[in-house]
């Protein structure tokens, strides 16, 4: 769980729902996408 290591401490400034995703906009500009898909969540941090 080491790519999540980066959100963890920073303030959550908004989260955006989509119609298939739900996207986490962190303070210092990570974004994390959380998507479901054949039944299971994906996901993703933008950067890495």
């Amino acid at each position: 769980m080491a790519k999540f290591d980066g959100v963890i401490g920073q303030s959550l400034m908004t989260i955006e729902k989509k119609d298939d995703e739900v996207v986490f906009v962190f303070q210092d500009n990570r974004f994390l996408f959380v998507n479901a898909v054949n039944g299971t969540l994906q996901v993703t941090s933008v950067p890495e």
